[in-house]
């Protein structure tokens, strides 16, 4: 009965009289219409209830009766009754809907055409990478969301990269299970009043649920499963100075924001957040975050990373022949803002450069026609690429549409003076610009279109206006996270513009030195300057040219990184650390006189020592005797008090150890033939059997 009384109070309900007849009566007076529940809890004489019911309604009381008899039942009845789950996730669908409509109207096309395509991923379940197929996107989410328990879900992608698509077909897919539950959506890019999460959580809950509802109880349905919370945009809470690659440097930045989720974490919470990739998900700092919450309320954690998708996956075979695309195309056109006009628009191709040069035009033209704009396509780009160093030197992704239009006001005033007859024509084009297709439209807020079409007119800004003293200060300011759209959009441009691109990002205070290495592969194909002493985790470098005499690099170390159709000469490549990577029809050259392969893929024999092959055939489960070796190395996965757990990087252990490498080797191969310890790429765990090995034998020595 306590636990009755407790679940009605926290709806906001006192107990307004129990009655000897089997029958409560709980009164709520907090709302504009006071209502009272009648909850039976046994037989109950129906003369008694029809008085109870005529006695509430007679004084203006709104009156229900609860016929639900088990706690489940009731709860259920009440969470039904006040979020109107039926209605509310008809609102939600209606979102949804609006939400393809303004996709799919870019191309004039009805929303009836759109469709979610699946992006290829990898998958991590509490930190242990899943090995075979998988399913598709959206079945797997639901599969981890629809288990019992506290489910935590990480979808990290690169800008552009589908997350928005993917929370907003979870949305409507949490809807289409029909199941007692209403999902929440937060869109962080349209809410930046205020980088502090649990205010960010809080407004919303207000804003998103009905005023009587207080926030305790929508943080208790979200606690309970009901409400499944999708975060989308985590990364827009990021300060801009997060973007230096460190796992564990800026934790402490994130760790508040984390704290807040790590609260909602109990009973059969289902919290999912998307987020543009960063390093902060794969560092020992998140796992110790993990294990310490983990210890006091078990849940599981979901780490999805979203890769470029599979051109086939959007054009058929009778697209892409009639588009004049072949298949040595298809690696420079893998961007999904390019595969969605390709689908939606018949553009023959030339080459990447052109369909770039298409795509605006297509929008351009759409607009010089749609809105009547006098100017020219150049003159429009012109003016966009000035506003795209405004949004990257305040770094925002949206800002208030009068303090928008007031820079397109500034940066357009050249052009106006051309074409307006008048101030009231001179208004209605500046309107027009601020409505424009190359920008996305949400509520009071302005953002741009696209982080490709961010991405391209920043990369565009850089070439041009590095040098005028009225935009060079913007493009210093530039945070790495724009930079990074802006790198994504230059894999599909020319080599030129690539090298110009290049050009002006030598010295920019955004890029630290092992940022400088992806800046150099993408931009130029090959390894410009040396680099020491550097981590570089999940990347794929593609037809580059990796060690060279200006670009030599020492004791790096490279983890779960696909090198595809690379040359990686070892002549300049020194005690560097290999782990877990592809290597796809890639050439060697040099000797390998001190480098260290771990659990690499196609890598020639030919170029691996004598020594190194048959390192590997020992490794092979090799019975390791020694005990103390064993419990030496264990010993690294605890935390100095030597109870709590932590995850290591075998790139550091390595030198942090100090053992003979080929030792260190052996050992950690007999450890995880015994499933003591369990491997991820260049990350490392302890495992329950491992732990019980240790505790059992450490005070044996």
């Amino acid at each position: 009965m306590q636990d009755l009384k407790q679940l009605f109070n926290q709806y906001g309900y006192q107990l307004d009289r129990e009655e000897e007849s089997n029958i409560l009566v709980f009164s709520l007076k907090t709302s504009t219409y006071p209502a009272v529940e009648m909850v039976l809890t046994g037989d109950v004489d129906e003369e008694r209830l029809k008085e109870l019911h005529s006695e509430y309604s007679k004084i203006g009381y709104a009156v229900h009766v609860c016929k639900q008899t088990d706690l489940l039942g009731i709860e259920n009845y009440l969470f039904n009754r006040f979020f109107n789950v039926e209605i509310s996730n008809q609102r939600i669908l209606q979102r949804y809907e609006d939400y393809t409509e303004e996709l799919m109207s870019l191309y004039d096309k009805p929303k009836e055409d759109y469709s979610y395509i699946s992006i290829p991923y990898s998958l991590e379940r509490n930190f242990e990478a899943l090995q075979g197929t998988l399913p598709n996107l959206t079945s797997s989410l639901l599969e981890v969301l629809n288990q019992e328990g506290p489910q935590f879900v990480i979808i990290e992608a690169a800008a552009g990269f589908g997350k928005t698509s993917t929370a907003y077909e979870l949305l409507k897919e949490y809807v289409n299970q029909k199941k007692q539950t209403r999902p929440f959506l937060m869109e962080l890019s349209k809410d930046r009043r205020a980088n502090n999460f649990r205010y960010l959580l809080l407004s919303q809950i207000d804003q998103n649920f009905d005023i009587i509802l207080k926030q305790d109880i929508v943080i208790h349905n979200i606690k309970r499963g009901r409400i499944p919370l999708i975060i989308d945009g985590f990364d827009e809470l990021l300060s801009k100075d997060l973007d230096n690659g460190a796992m564990d440097a800026k934790f402490d930045d994130v760790e508040t924001m984390l704290s807040t989720i790590g609260e909602l974490l109990t009973d059969n919470s289902k919290v999912i957040l998307t987020t543009r990739k960063t390093a902060i998900f794969s560092g020992e700092s998140f796992y110790e975050w993990y294990m310490s919450l983990y210890e006091k309320s078990p849940f599981s954690v979901s780490r999805y990373q979203l890769y470029s998708p599979s051109v086939n996956d959007w054009l058929s075979p009778k697209d892409l022949e009639e588009r004049n695309i072949r298949q040595d195309h298809l690696k420079y056109i893998a961007n999904p803002v390019l595969l969605a006009y390709l689908r939606y628009c018949s553009t023959p191709f030339e080459n990447s450069e052109s369909l770039v040069d298409h795509y605006f035009e297509f929008l351009l033209k759409r607009e010089i026609r749609r809105q009547e704009i006098p100017f020219s396509k150049a003159e429009q780009l012109d003016i966009f690429q000035k506003l795209s160093t405004y949004f990257s030197g305040f770094n925002i992704t949206s800002e208030k549409r009068s303090d928008v239009k007031s820079a397109i006001a500034e940066y357009a005033s050249p052009y106006i003076k051309n074409y307006a007859l008048g101030s009231k024509d001179a208004e209605n084009i500046i309107n027009a610009l601020t409505n424009h297709a190359l920008l996305d439209r949400k509520e009071e807020k302005v953002g741009f279109l696209n982080d490709f079409v961010l991405g391209f007119l920043l990369m565009e800004a850089f070439i041009h206006y590095s040098k005028d003293r009225e935009f060079k200060d913007f493009l210093k300011e530039t945070s790495y996270s724009f930079l990074d759209k802006s790198l994504i959009a230059a894999a599909v441009r020319c080599e030129n513009a690539k090298r110009l691109f290049w050009e002006v990002l030598q010295g920019h205070p955004a890029v630290t030195i092992d940022q400088m290495l992806r800046v150099d592969l993408v931009l130029t194909g090959k390894t410009q300057q040396s680099i020491s002493v550097c981590s570089f985790t999940s990347e794929t470098f593609l037809e580059c040219l990796i060690g060279t005499e200006k670009g030599s690099i020492r004791e790096c170390t490279f983890s779960s990184v696909n090198f595809i159709s690379c040359t990686l000469d070892f002549n300049f490549i020194e005690d560097c650390a290999f782990v877990n990577c592809k290597f796809e029809n890639c050439e060697f050259k040099g000797s390998n006189d001190n480098n260290h392969f771990w659990n690499c893929i196609e890598i020639p024999n030919s170029f691996l020592s004598i020594s190194e092959n048959e390192e590997n055939e020992e490794n092979e489960g090799q019975e390791i005797s020694d005990i103390g070796l064993q419990l030496q190395v264990l010993e690294n996965f605890f935390q100095v008090d030597k109870r709590t757990r932590r995850m290591r990087l075998i790139s550091r252990l390595r030198k942090e150890m100090g053992l003979e490498e080929k030792t260190l080797k052996k050992v950690l191969g007999f450890l995880e033939h015994k499933r003591m310890i369990l491997f991820n790429g260049d990350k490392s765990f302890i495992s329950d059997e491992g732990a019980r090995f240790y505790f059992e034998h450490k005070y044996e020595r």
